[in-house]
């Protein structure tokens, strides 16, 4: 997983786990350009966003071991991290998890053109990226009317990931739909079609 910025707390994903009655997942940090794993006490901050994480990972496959390379919230600590995940050979990844991302017109083409020889050394070495389809609905967050893709899931070396709503009875799922909270200023899953990367 590539974190930026943030962290968590082994007491809150030991009581998380300990919750859903499942093995928890070992978790090991490295650091990346002095990046570590330091939280902040802000659920609503970066810390939240490398729990849920751990949490999702560490719940569709309990017990696994996770590596979290956490790194400066830079392109170039982003970078950094991505291109250690894929390399490492001390902990090797078969998966990198990436919810970090921006609009396509927010990244320079110099960026655009790193991260994607990055995703390629992935596919070419095997790794499976899978990358956060955003949560700020078809604008991306943009101004209302222009509809934007997020960066890195509209690469097309990696897997964009966008957000579903289970409906459930009890504990049987009845339907799956779109993630759309924009309403209730609680987003929506991203996705669309890139301005910058032709269709595969």
């Amino acid at each position: 997983m590539i974190e930026l910025g943030g962290g968590y707390r082994t007491t809150d994903l030991a009581a998380f786990f300990h919750g859903l009655q499942i093995a928890p997942p070992t978790v090991r940090t490295v650091s990346v350009d002095g990046g570590a794993n330091s939280p902040t006490g802000d659920p609503n901050g970066p810390d939240g966003e490398v729990e849920l994480d751990l949490e999702v990972a560490g719940s569709c496959a309990p017990g696994a071991a996770l590596t979290a390379f956490f790194a400066p919230n830079t392109d170039r600590g982003f970078l950094d991290a991505v291109a250690r995940a894929v390399h490492d050979t001390a902990l090797p990844s078969s998966i990198v998890s990436i919810s970090w991302g921006g609009p396509e017109p927010s990244w320079t083409a110099q960026a655009l053109a790193a991260f994607n020889a990055a995703f390629q050394d992935a596919a070419v070495l095997g790794v499976t990226v899978t990358v956060a389809a955003g949560d700020g609905g078809a604008t991306d967050g943009g101004p209302a009317g222009t509809l934007e893709v997020d960066f890195p899931a509209s690469s097309p070396y990696v897997l964009a990931c966008g957000g579903t709503r289970l409906l459930l009875s009890g504990n049987v799922i009845d339907a799956e739909t779109v993630w759309n909270d924009l309403s209730t200023g609680d987003g929506a899953t991203g996705g669309g079609v890139s301005r910058i990367f032709p269709r595969p």
